[in-house]
């Protein structure tokens, strides 16, 4: 516990900003989704094929999915008023997300984002301001949710945050060692009005985020989703992807947020198009 900063996840909140709608052209002409070379379109077929034969291809990317458990343990709900908890568990939930992503090897928080929030900084992270940090005390509109004593805070970190954080960092070594590579998907899902903590008041169909170092391949997420006729905002309302701080500069590491706006998510059409979307993300950044 001495170095815990090497473990603690990076989100870099301060990436560009694209406009929406529509997405800029120019900006697919160094991505994935112009198809212009035959390579490109010869695996990206190949990958769509695939999805449809499930059995004769193992996705290996990682999907990284924080936010989609509503299981909190008996003993710890006792912090909360429940009547509170089950509406901030309607309203935080990433409902969704752990249904339309299906294309990669699954790294799942099991517990409620309300008992420890695996996506936040340990140390320092902005929405501690407003109760909302690892271990949330305030509810999304600012009422008090529960009490955390610093040492109770601890405890938490110790038996649910960096366990968490840890068997990520270790599926990324052993990408590294199988692939020499390794694709981060950050999966979410938002809801389709927004709460009273969010700042960004912007509804697309989908949200893409990255930060520049993942610039080429979140373009290529956002232009397919586009090309399929959905809106996309590239880091709104919600910015960065979270990467182990052991590989935060490791050209071999790169992490895309995807996240779905939970109006969709019930569609029965929109699970199938994200399997083929990153089916051809996955093929084209292995190959």
């Amino acid at each position: 516990m001495g170095h815990i900063e090497d473990q603690t996840p990076h989100r870099d909140d301060g990436a560009f900003l694209m406009e929406l709608p529509p997405f800029p052209k120019e900006k697919a002409g160094n991505s994935l989704c112009k198809g212009s070379s035959e390579k490109r379109v010869a695996t990206y077929c190949s990958a769509l094929f695939l999805v449809n034969r499930r059995t004769e291809r193992s996705f290996i990317m990682l999907l990284h999915i924080p936010h989609a458990s509503t299981f909190i343990p008996d003993d710890e709900k006792t912090q909360y008023s429940q009547s509170v908890l089950k509406d901030q568990l309607e309203k935080m939930t990433d409902w969704g997300a752990g249904r339309i992503f299906n294309v990669g090897q699954r790294i799942e928080f099991p517990y409620s984002r309300l008992l420890c929030d695996v996506e936040r900084f340990a140390d320092g992270d902005e929405m501690e301001k407003v109760g909302m940090g690892v271990c949330y005390t305030r509810t999304s509109n600012g009422h008090i949710l529960r009490r955390v004593s610093p040492e109770r805070r601890a405890e938490i970190m110790t038996k649910y945050y960096w366990p968490h954080h840890t068997k990520l960092e270790n599926a990324v070594t052993d990408e590294l060692h199988k692939y020499g590579r390794c694709l981060i998907i950050d999966c979410h899902s938002f809801p389709g009005v927004p709460l009273p903590y969010e700042r960004d008041q912007l509804r697309p169909n989908f949200c893409i985020g990255f930060d520049r170092r993942c610039q080429e391949t979140g373009e290529a997420v956002a232009c397919r989703l586009h090309e399929l006729g959905y809106t996309v905002g590239i880091n709104r309302p919600f910015a960065g992807a979270l990467m182990p701080i052991r590989y935060l500069n490791d050209d071999r590491v790169q992490s895309v947020m995807i996240e779905a706006n939970r109006d969709l998510v019930d569609e029965p059409q929109v699970s199938n198009q994200m399997d083929n979307v990153l089916a051809g993300i996955e093929a084209e950044f292995y190959m």
